[in-house]
């Protein structure tokens, strides 16, 4: 019985390599198909045979949900900068322990523990293999272009499932997904690839420096905004004695001119103040020198005549109202009479137009 099992792998071992067909319909599947097998009994003799192979395109957060929780997952990276996955999945993880640990592939399931530090050792040299042989195999046949993990090398050690989100630049990845049966179809598990599609305009925009590759993680990050319509300064005293219900009138020509903000008092852009469906709203004009917008808190004070508002470096838009017209009315000063309705804030223009 042992002589008649070891027959078929003798045959394999003593046969010349099977051919490697040229481009075509297919042709990495083809290349998959005889590279992987051939390498896996070359340095381990495990019979393995390729079922099927799989190909998409999915955004990061696509890669990181499909990802599982018992999954060894390794880093490849090309070139020092491009950073992809190798994904193994529980079945072919286990039937290449046992193959190594204990000479074959046992039909006993996989099992449910989380893949560690130990297991990416063992299963490291396949790996490399893998990636190495097919992209040699590529060269070779032209096909450099269509193989995913061409120049990729794979990075010792694993990663956890939680740090995969900041592992991986925002954008596309491609995949590519081995399916195989092991030990002549006693087992079957999935080796996955996952790499960037990067493309010449995102490689000169974010480079390979360290701020390039932190700039995608941080976009989506909240920025308060400031608008602030006038600044002014006052003594002390001004300051100490102000109550509630103090009216500070403002200027018309302040409307055109509102300050956009972050909260460290930098300009973003001028604004115009409007309203929108009865709310008050601002519409970023921007100005060609921000020099000439209103100075910043940090610019030193800004001193204007009578009618300027400003408290605190945030905006204050008097209210209409009965009282202020009662105000207005009874100290006879045109300067608090209620300013004139704002102007309704057109809808943005459609893009293009």
């Amino acid at each position: 019985m042992a002589d008649a099992a070891k027959e078929p792998l003798l045959k394999r071992r003593m046969a010349p390599p099977r051919p490697i067909k040229a481009a075509g319909a297919g042709a990495i599947e083809k290349l998959l198909g005889v590279v992987f097998p051939r390498s896996a009994d070359q340095l381990l003799e495990l019979q393995v045979d390729i079922r099927s192979v799989g190909f998409g395109q999915l955004d990061q957060a696509a890669v990181v949900t499909a990802l599982k929780e018992n999954d060894l997952i390794c880093r490849m990276t090309r070139a020092g900068s491009n950073t992809g996955l190798v994904v193994v999945d529980p079945p072919l993880l286990s039937a290449l322990i046992e193959i190594q640990t204990l000479g074959k592939v046992t039909d006993a399931p996989p099992n449910e523990r989380s893949a560690t530090r130990t297991d990416a050792t063992v299963v490291g040299d396949i790996l490399d293999r893998w990636l190495s042989d097919a992209a040699s195999a590529a060269k070779e046949q032209g096909l450099t272009p269509e193989l995913l993990t061409n120049g990729y090398a794979r990075v010792d050690g694993l990663l956890d499932l939680r740090a995969i989100d900041l592992t991986l630049d925002p954008g596309q990845y491609g995949s590519m997904s081995v399916t195989m049966a092991l030990g002549g179809d006693i087992k079957a598990g999935t080796l996955t690839f996952y790499a960037p599609v990067s493309t010449a305009s995102q490689d000169d925009t974010f480079g390979s420096t360290l701020g390039h590759q932190l700039r995608p993680h941080l976009l989506d990050a909240p920025v308060e905004m400031t608008a602030v319509l006038a600044r002014t300064s006052r003594s002390l005293d001004e300051v100490m004695s102000l109550n509630a219900g103090d009216v500070f009138p403002v200027l018309s020509e302040q409307l055109q001119s509102v300050r956009l903000e972050t909260g460290n008092g930098t300009l973003v852009t001028t604004a115009r103040l409007g309203q929108i469906g009865g709310n008050r709203a601002v519409r970023p004009a921007g100005t060609e020198n921000p020099q000439q917008a209103l100075p910043g808190p940090n610019t030193g004070a800004f001193q204007t005549g009578p009618g300027t508002l400003a408290h605190g470096g945030a905006a204050v838009v008097p209210q209409m109202g009965a009282g202020l017209d009662a105000d207005a009315a009874t100290s006879g000063d045109d300067s608090l009479k209620p300013p004139a309705p704002l102007s309704e804030l057109p809808d943005p223009e459609p893009a293009g137009a």
